[in-house]
């Protein structure tokens, strides 16, 4: 009897314990038409916008993004909900060694694009032509190589 009454409190905290995913949880979202460009998004701040996001932070809230190549019904995230920002980012930091030949092995190697580690490192230059200059730099990066936007209850906004 006693063992029961365990397991059900036991199962009751577990289906009453939320479970949140790493990454950005995005509390507002833009959804890609045709024309519509990053800095459409990132004009600045306007009276008639549901939303204010710099150019740092829509690279590093979206970090798979790719401006060059946008594409219809894409969703990108323009605001992020403050309850999670950056609890939910498990991210490490790595110092680049020489024993990275390029920034695509060194992009390899962690499981990623050198596209995301530029935009989850934005404060750092990466000198790809030359990359022996990068040695000593720190980048971030997430050891799972997940970098997921979490769209779950999300608002949809306009650019404007």
């Amino acid at each position: 009897m006693k063992f029961n009454y365990i397991t059900i409190l036991f199962t009751l905290l577990l289906v009453s314990t939320k479970v949140f995913g790493l990454g950005y949880h995005c509390s507002k979202h833009v959804v890609i038409k045709h024309g519509d460009r990053c800095k459409d998004m990132t004009n600045g701040f306007s009276e008639d916008k549901d939303y204010y996001i710099t150019s740092v932070d829509l690279y590093r809230f979206n970090p798979t993004l790719n401006c060059s190549n946008l594409k219809r019904g894409q969703k990108v995230c323009v605001e992020v909900n403050p309850d999670y920002y950056d609890k939910d980012n498990n991210y490490e930091s790595l110092i680049i060694e020489k024993k990275y030949k390029s920034c695509e092995n060194l992009a390899s190697k962690l499981k990623t694009t050198l596209t995301i580690l530029k935009n989850v490192n934005p404060d750092v230059k990466f000198i790809c032509s030359n990359f022996k200059k990068m040695s000593g730099e720190i980048i971030n990066y997430r050891k799972d190589g997940k970098y997921t936007t979490i769209f779950k209850n999300s608002k949809r906004v306009n650019i404007k």
